[in-house]
């Protein structure tokens, strides 16, 4: 019985001990989203895209190690939203036909797949865009 008695203590113990070391005040509270990117070298360049920011909200970043931009502590960039407009064509892969030779010329012009894909006959009908310049 006593032995039970302390299995049972340790286990509500270790249990109250991890959910006190928990980050959140609460079971299913978002906890601060906070992003670490560390390139180490310059061909690890990440495009980043941030979308739907309410105006109230304050987006701080810090850029290190570049020799080509140098910022001072505190300086604001001012950002705008901007809609980026796209060409669009199609491309026919014949039925049976390796589509990775046509796809790899046209992105090397800039084209990539938009994931739509069509049939039609005799084959399959691709969705490519670019970015409009």
């Amino acid at each position: 019985m006593k032995r039970t008695f302390a299995m049972v203590s340790f286990a509500v113990g270790v249990g109250g001990v991890a959910i006190l070391a928990a980050p959140q005040q609460r079971p299913g509270e978002p906890t601060q989203a906070k992003v670490w990117v560390q390139n180490r070298e310059a061909d690890e360049r990440i495009p980043v895209s941030v979308q739907e920011v309410g105006g109230d909200v304050v987006v701080r970043t810090q850029v290190t190690a570049m020799p080509a931009l140098t910022l001072a502590p505190g300086t604001v960039v001012t950002t705008r939203a901007a809609v980026q407009p796209w060409d669009y064509r199609s491309l026919v892969i014949p039925t049976g036909a390796d589509p990775a030779p046509a796809l790899r010329a046209l992105g090397g012009e800039g084209w990539e797949t938009t994931g739509l894909m069509f049939p039609v006959s005799g084959g399959t009908q691709v969705l490519l865009k670019k970015p409009r310049p």
